[in-house]
């Protein structure tokens, strides 16, 4: 027997009727209220049709795929409705999350979230605090990004493009070709199975490209380059065609290819294929890059060509058929050639290190491919080969074969200062011809600034350095100023982290500093040493019309590098600073310098 139990019963008479009131389209369906942030918080009515219209406007506009996911926090009433009427599966973000830009990642990437809604300052957050790689796992689903609420910046839409997801393309459908004739293994890397959702529309094979791209809300494939163009190089990520753009910028060369040669690791190296339209030196070359190109992406192998070969079927660049990089066979020009016993003897021992044929004797030692533990290495092959113990300071100070052959042949450090003169390292920079003068003089005959930064925006560099720290703080605290600050990258930590690592080590870091970082700050990879300040030109010609006023704090002190490593920043990094201060628009530049002295060795 199963027992019975009576909870409630009916009433015994029927309740009355109880008549709705007709609804209508334009009646009020909800509330929302203002954060109040000019005064107290406002209700705005909003009527059945504002929702219903903008939800089927995004449906024709934007349609959901089988399989979404979006998630959301705030609109409550525009985000989490409309995916339900679709039946799609819908994640609304915890408030202990949705401000915390790690979990917010985490919470993204576990969901494998498709579209969502964001403000743009809680989208730049995200951007201006996380790694790439986080940045990327989180976003590696989503299809659609919403933005709404402020406004979205030029900026800020270039770094969407740059976190979206540069995925590999796959073709398919009836055209489709069946395979390659007598390659098995060839059809089975390149012709793949369709995802079961997929094959409805597709059939069950399509084609692996080795292409990567985006395809565009108006449905048009944009192909952005191969898969094996970005290669990982002692911790820097490269793409090789940001190289050839930078090669082809060059008004000698008609055409180039870039390669990546030699093994994993400490060993892999970028080569460079051009054609010419005149004879350039490679040591020229190398020169007219390090102008435009981070360190790190300079090739290390030129290699001159009457023409890149072609495969004539397609007319696409040939890169198999490429002469091979004999790393042990260099070209060198006969004037660089070692001239001394002691040059013969070093540029072996260099050789060696290098992993080089020949050396050019006036060629810098990090210009040729060394680095830190390549340096290490020859300056304990050369103690055991010259009997001299150099100190890394001699490297820098010397730098070519040809100067540490001098510093080796007087085997004194202390004749170091009289036997190599700084006299040819020095480059004068004269700007009595230039028209910056004119533009500069015309400035400040036109107008007087005040020294109060407005509401405008400041472009600040050296803001990882002590100095560069305190002037941002000081700006945030006593203007009103939007800041974007020019840092270089590095191969662990995103711009963003280097910023508040360092403020934080200054002892800066409050509240209030911090909240201001995430509404007013900005900061941006680049390097005031290069060309366009390490920018791509459409990002420095925005900057150019963006910024209003420039802080220049950006410097490398030290007293023990010779004039030539700190020629960069110091030097050329100035000089491109006044260049972007008179480009498109006339902007104040407030100069910081750093004045040291030298002390006696004893008194340290």
């Amino acid at each position: 027997l199963v027992p019975i139990y009576t909870f409630d019963s009916p009433p015994s008479h029927p309740s009355p009727s109880i008549e709705l009131p007709e609804v209508t389209a334009d009646d009020r369906a909800y509330v929302v209220y203002s954060s109040g942030t000019t005064g107290k918080p406002k209700g705005i009515e909003c009527p059945h049709r504002g929702a219903v219209l903008s939800y089927k406007y995004r449906f024709h506009k934007y349609p959901y795929e089988e399989g979404e996911r979006e998630a959301c926090n705030v609109f409550f009433v525009w985000e989490l409705f409309r995916p339900i009427l679709k039946g799609i599966r819908m994640h609304v973000i915890p408030d202990n999350v949705i401000y915390d830009p790690p979990q917010l990642c985490r919470f993204l990437n576990a969901k494998k979230i498709t579209r969502m809604l964001f403000t743009p300052s809680l989208l730049e957050a995200v951007l201006d605090t996380q790694t790439p790689e986080t940045i990327r796992g989180a976003f590696s689903s989503f299809g659609t990004i919403f933005l709404c609420g402020e406004v979205v910046t030029y900026s800020l839409l270039r770094r969407i493009i740059d976190i979206l997801p540069e995925l590999q393309i796959f073709v398919g459908g009836p055209t489709l070709a069946t395979g390659y004739i007598n390659r098995p293994e060839l059809n089975r890397s390149r012709f793949v199975s369709v995802p079961e959702e997929l094959q409805s529309e597709l059939g069950e094979r399509m084609y692996r490209t080795g292409d990567w791209g985006y395809l565009l809300p108006d449905s048009i494939l944009e192909i952005c380059g191969r898969c094996d163009s970005l290669v990982k190089i002692r911790g820097y990520s490269i793409e090789m065609l940001a190289v050839e753009a930078a090669i082809l910028e060059l008004p000698y060369v008609k055409s180039c290819v870039v390669v990546s040669v030699g093994s994993e690791g400490s060993d892999k190296q970028l080569a460079a294929y051009a054609v010419l339209n005149k004879t350039v030196s490679r040591k020229q070359m190398r020169a007219d890059l390090k102008k435009r190109l981070p360190f790190y992406m300079v090739p290390n192998y030129f290699v001159y060509l009457d023409s890149l070969p072609v495969v004539p079927s397609s007319s696409k660049i040939d890169k198999h058929a490429l002469p091979a990089i004999d790393m042990q066979n260099d070209v060198v020009e006969a004037n660089a050639l070692p001239k001394t016993a002691t040059e013969e003897r070093l540029a072996k021992v260099w050789a060696e290190v290098l992993s080089r044929s020949v050396i050019d004797i006036q060629e810098s030692f990090f210009d040729l491919g060394g680095h830190s533990l390549m340096a290490a290495r020859l300056l304990r092959k050369v103690e055991d080969e010259f009997g001299v113990a150099l100190s890394m300071r001699d490297l820098f100070a010397t730098g070519t074969v040809s100067s540490m052959a001098r510093l080796i042949d007087h085997n004194e450090n202390d004749v170091l200062e009289q036997s190599i003169s700084l006299a040819h390292q020095v480059k004068i920079h004269d700007y009595k011809d230039n028209v910056m003068d004119l533009h500069l003089r015309a400035f400040w005959r036109s107008t007087e600034w005040d020294y109060r930064f407005s509401r405008g925006t400041v472009l600040l560099t050296g803001v990882t350095g002590f100095i560069g720290s305190h002037l941002l703080v000081k700006l945030l605290l006593t203007s009103k100023a939007r800041v974007i600050c020019l840092i270089r990258e590095s191969t662990a930590v995103s711009v963003q982290s280097r910023l508040e690592t360092n403020i934080e080590k200054s002892g800066l870091m409050t509240n209030t500093v911090a909240n201001l970082l995430k509404t007013r700050v900005k900061a941006i990879a680049g390097d005031v040493a290069l060309i366009h300040l390490g920018l791509t030109e459409e990002d420095y010609l925005f900057l150019t019309y963006e910024v209003d006023t420039v802080v220049h704090a950006a410097a490398y002190v030290n007293l023990i590098y010779p004039y030539q490593a700190l020629h960069g920043i110091n030097v050329l990094g100035t000089r491109n600073i006044l260049d972007f201060c008179h480009q498109n628009k006339i902007k104040p530049l407030h100069y910081i310098r750093y004045i040291v002295y030298f002390i006696r060795s004893q008194q340290f």
